[in-house]
């Protein structure tokens, strides 16, 4: 992160809500995050005195998939993206040969989105989100600039500190999640498959993505309301000298670059 990139972000985000006269009701934010079935992060546990390792069972599957939550200013949420990795499976579910996002997708995805959200107060619509290749393909700004969807994306090497769901939700929601998965496991000996996987998150989901946690997301980036002063400069500090300062090898006469 550096000063430059932050403002300017900060400065087209509040262009864009002052001149199109966007309503907290009508901004959106999404975002992606890998989920893998049934790995899950070391837990703590009480155990024996004198044993400092407890073993539990896991599922062990690593087969993963996307998850792409989509929540609104107001603290309300829409219906989220789960996207499969498959080459034919059920045409209602999203599909996709690695299970990440692609163009097609995508594009999908916002269709979805003005699908949810056109007849709410007949108002523009803004949705903030990275700048993955496929947010910025020409079918998708296309479409959004048709059905007055202004789009924002974040700067480069800032989603860490500025997207809401990676500081608010997705920690909690992986938390939530592998807890879930360990009850299941211990009560009833259930493994995760792309059958069960939208029943099982449904709990976990619910308990994730609350109207306080939706609302501290956009609150703690300083988006719902505008509030520049919370990045503030040490958040920023490793990029300050990184962002003025470059160590590069002297460049090669073209004869030699063209051999390497």
């Amino acid at each position: 992160m550096s000063p430059s990139n932050t403002k300017d972000f900060f400065d087209a985000y509040e262009d864009l809500i002052t001149k199109h006269d966007i309503p907290v009701e009508n901004r959106y934010a999404f975002d992606e995050t890998n989920i893998q079935f049934g790995i899950t992060p070391k837990r703590r546990v009480v155990g024996g005195k004198g044993r400092r390792t407890q073993h539990a069972c896991r599922d062990g599957n690593r087969e993963s998939l996307t998850f792409v939550p989509f929540i609104c200013g107001d603290g309300t949420t829409l219906k989220p993206l789960v996207i499969f990795k498959a080459q034919r499976w059920n045409p209602e579910l999203a599909i996709s040969g690695k299970g990440y996002t692609d163009n097609d997708i995508a594009l999908k995805m916002l269709m979805d989105f003005n699908r949810q959200t056109k007849d709410k107060n007949d108002r523009p619509r803004l949705l903030v989100i990275d700048g993955h290749g496929s947010h910025c393909s020409r079918p998708f700004v296309q479409y959004a600039r048709e059905n007055r969807i202004y789009i924002a994306t974040y700067a480069p090497h800032t989603t860490h500190e500025m997207q809401g769901l990676d500081k608010v939700h997705f920690a909690l929601f992986k938390r939530y999640y592998a807890e879930e998965l360990a009850r299941l496991l211990r009560d009833t000996d259930t493994r995760v498959t792309k059958s069960n996987f939208l029943e099982i998150i449904a709990p976990v989901y619910e308990k994730t993505f609350t109207l306080e946690h939706n609302k501290q997301a956009w609150k703690v980036t300083g988006l719902i309301p505008p509030n520049r002063a919370v990045i503030t400069p040490d958040r920023m500090a490793p990029s300050s000298e990184t962002s003025t300062h470059l160590e590069a090898p002297p460049q090669l006469e073209s004869p030699y670059r063209a051999i390497i």
